[in-house]
């Protein structure tokens, strides 16, 4: 893997960070409206608790009807006799009302009353409901975070790590490169004493021959000497990009975990 796909994977676990704590930002969110519904249906409650509750018309029957029988008690346990004279259309539209169906009993009037629910109640189920949604997104929040915070270490130890290699492998270059340059001079050096030798060798006439001995050994001489520091150096920048290529595994596998 070179250098362009370890920043791609750096970037990309940066990415997931950033994503993860989006998530995290909206689940905040989300527990802020909440908790803004939640208030408000408790406003909602307290507003029902202290609302002045209105008789309607059938209430007030069954009102009347409860202080009627409590009114014929007395009556009735009065040791005065007393009459009492009611009208022969009230007698008989009373009778008729008792025996209709629209006159239940208070058992069937209580079960009625169970199978109906108030607007109280579906408040408190809607609150209650709200509060269980609440506190799992707060437990999802607590996770999220906990995962950002330990990525966002892992990301700056990874950042810290790569930024180091980085500095290293461009010093390795240079050094390389310095050291490829030196190679190169000593490769034209050598090339122009093979060029001498070979003018030495075509030419035996022109010089005298203890002179063109003598110069011809110390070409040859130097010759062997600029091949030797071409080999020390060869050897060294072998060294060089073995240290580099141990360098860039390293990146790779720290890359990885």
């Amino acid at each position: 893997m070179n250098e362009a796909d370890e920043i791609g994977n750096y970037l990309l676990r940066f990415k997931m960070a950033a994503v993860a704590n989006d998530a995290a930002t909206m689940l905040a969110e989300a527990l802020q409206k909440m908790d803004g519904l939640i208030s408000d249906d408790q406003l909602i409650m307290e507003s029902l608790k202290t609302q002045p509750h209105a008789c309607s018309p059938k209430e007030k029957v069954v009102s009347l009807l409860e202080e009627l029988k409590g009114l014929l008690e007395e009556i009735k346990d009065d040791a005065v006799e007393c009459t009492i004279e009611i009208s022969g259309s009230t007698i008989a539209f009373l009778t008729d009302w008792l025996h209709s169906p629209k006159v239940t009993s208070n058992r069937d009037l209580q079960k009625d009353e169970q199978q109906t629910m108030t607007s109280a109640e579906k408040h408190l189920l809607q609150i209650s409901r709200l509060q269980d949604e609440k506190e799992s997104l707060i437990l999802q929040v607590s996770v999220l975070t906990d995962q950002v915070e330990a990525q966002g270490e892992k990301i700056r130890d990874l950042e810290f790590t790569k930024e180091e290699l980085q500095i290293k492998l461009e010093e390795a270059e240079q050094f390389l490169e310095s050291e490829i340059i030196k190679t190169t001079n000593l490769l034209n050096e050598k090339l122009q004493l093979v060029t001498e030798i070979s003018s030495l060798k075509r030419a035996p006439h022109s010089t005298p021959q203890t002179e063109s001995i003598g110069c011809k050994e110390n070409q040859e001489a130097l010759l062997a000497e600029k091949e030797m520091e071409i080999e020390m150096l060869k050897d060294h920048i072998e060294v060089l990009l073995d240290e580099q290529e141990i360098a860039s595994r390293s990146h790779h596998s720290e890359g990885n975990i």
